[in-house]
């Protein structure tokens, strides 16, 4: 429960000072994704950095919950070239504003590694991560 409560506030810090710089828009044209280069925090092959999907109509989930943007937080291997969602917080505004929907972190034993699509928004992001550019 600390952690969950540590996360909250982290997480609402981050959208009253992020500078979010727009990558483009989601394949399916639903959101538009950006980055905080700021929050880019290596070590070793791993680099992580806080996204944010700003979506144009309000997504409803299975228990009724309303959203309009998500900020997760990934992480990239960059020997691998494999990111993994690892923390994420859903909001009631557009561009991380008002309240949080839902929230959480995974522990680092159940990130998910997934490959990097060539030509995706996701190896933008990677290379920007980790320094490829």
């Amino acid at each position: 429960m600390k952690k969950l409560a540590f996360a909250t506030l982290v997480m609402t810090c981050l959208s009253s000072w992020a500078a979010w710089d727009y990558m483009g828009t989601s394949n399916d044209k639903d959101y538009d994704v950006y980055n905080d280069i700021s929050t880019i925090r290596k070590n070793g092959e791993i680099a992580k950095m806080w996204t944010l999907q700003d979506f144009y109509t309000t997504q409803i989930n299975r228990a009724g919950e309303k959203t309009r943007s998500v900020k997760l937080l990934r992480a990239f291997n960059c020997r691998a070239e494999t990111m993994a969602n690892i923390s994420i917080a859903k909001y009631s505004g557009q561009m991380g504003s008002g309240s949080i929907v839902v929230s959480g972190t995974l522990d680092e034993h159940l990130w998910t590694w997934n490959p990097i699509v060539p030509e995706s928004i996701g190896e933008t992001q990677w290379k920007i991560a980790c320094g490829k550019n």
